[in-house]
């Protein structure tokens, strides 16, 4: 059965045309004519709040008005609030999901209402200035084929984390049920994804061990490199995960600490004199969740491993990222450009193009682990890698 596209709720806007005019239409500043687009594009339906009306189709005629809803007192807004609730509801009774494009204002009064009636609804202006819910808006107007196939990536990672054993706290991660190879994703608390069909944890790093040819690398290997000791102590010159955390950190903190980062190794007293920071970083990585995929086929550069870390990290950051983070988000204070603008934990393929088809492997890859029939024959599409250089990005013959 194909998916059905949220019902979208899209906040009015101060700038309004001077004669009567439908709603849709009244509005014209830049922020409301990307929400209306966006609506138009990724929506079911879509309905418009507004601080004089309530709740409005797009086709009902109304007059010009001044009205701020910010400058309403706390009685009025509870007033416009309670207002709203049977009429979303009626709206909403045939939908599971919604989308609110609306200033912290608007959603803040809202949000009660869709949680009071179950709805899947996700807030993707949350948090951003009006000049950013701009941007964010026009990039994903601009790139509708990128927002279906990173809705896709979603869904696979939801059935992936549905799977036994997934969606693991990184604290309580153990080998003993690790494939020996594979792919992982991490996700936090507080970074929710912001276009999707529900409020899921976003992805915050993807990546992948050893694929070099002829790695005995392991899956577990790496994880527990980046994780560090059961005591909390860890090696960041291990791991660029930990040094770019523990960058953030000392950035963070307004601290210094000269060794961090220096050279491959460090006598006994620079670690000692470093313990404190590795232990931060441990303590903020154990807060994370992961998930994995097994991926089995030979290391190699154009390994599927490769295949699907390179165009996973690209989909979610090529033209720049569709969810981002909080302000709360600890990479905010990371020295990597990358993984500020990004929103990922990554510097490798940040911002490249990718190979959509990379979606088809990545969920054969998961219903092969789910009816554990995983394979070590690779899946994803010859000479991939050239392909891509080349530009050659599309369709290709699989499995």
């Amino acid at each position: 059965m194909k998916k059905r596209k949220p019902i979208v709720f899209v906040s009015c806007g101060a700038r309004k045309l001077s004669t009567s005019a439908r709603a849709k239409e009244m509005y014209i500043s830049p922020r409301f004519l990307a929400a209306r687009k966006f609506a138009e594009l990724h929506g079911d339906r879509w309905f418009i709040l507004s601080a004089r009306h309530g709740l409005l189709s797009p086709e009902q005629v109304i007059e010009p008005y001044d009205v701020d809803l910010r400058k309403l007192s706390a009685e009025a807004k509870r007033a416009w609030a309670n207002g709203l609730h049977d009429s979303i509801s009626t709206i909403a009774a045939e939908s599971q999901t919604a989308s609110v494009l609306a200033s912290d204002d608007y959603s803040d009064l809202v949000r009660p209402i869709f949680s009071k009636l179950g709805l899947n609804t996700v807030f993707p202006l949350d948090g951003l200035s009006p000049e950013i819910s701009l941007e964010l808006l026009d990039r994903v107007n601009a790139s509708s084929d990128r927002v279906r196939d990173y809705q896709k990536f979603y869904d696979l990672l939801a059935m992936l984390q549905a799977t036994d054993g997934q969606m693991i706290p990184f604290s309580e991660l153990s080998g003993k049920f690790l494939p020996k190879s594979g792919v992982y994703f991490f996700f936090e608390d507080g970074e929710v994804t912001r276009f999707t069909s529900g409020c899921f944890r976003r992805v915050v790093r993807i990546g992948t061990h050893g694929v070099s040819k002829g790695s005995k690398s392991l899956l577990w290997q790496r994880l527990r490199t980046h994780r560090g000791n059961d005591d909390g102590s860890g090696s960041h010159r291990s791991s660029i995960f930990r040094l770019h955390i523990g960058n953030a950190l000392l950035t963070l903190e307004s601290k210094a600490l000269a060794t961090w980062g220096a050279g491959d190794n460090a006598k006994a007293d620079v670690r000692g004199e470093e313990e404190w920071l590795e232990k931060s970083v441990s303590d903020y990585l154990k807060r994370l969740y992961v998930a994995f995929i097994p991926i089995l086929d030979d290391a190699s550069a154009d390994s599927d491993r490769s295949y699907v870390e390179k165009n996973a990290i690209a989909l979610l950051t090529g033209g720049g990222p569709l969810d981002l983070p909080s302000s709360n988000w600890l990479g905010n204070f990371s020295v990597a450009e990358s993984v500020k603008k990004s929103g990922l934990w990554n510097v490798n393929y940040v911002g490249d193009p990718y190979d959509s088809t990379f979606l088809l492997v990545l969920e054969e890859l998961i219903e092969r682990y789910r009816t554990g029939n995983v394979t070590q024959h690779s899946l994803a599409p010859k000479n991939w890698r050239i392909t891509m250089q080349r530009g050659g990005i599309g369709q290709h013959e699989l499995f």
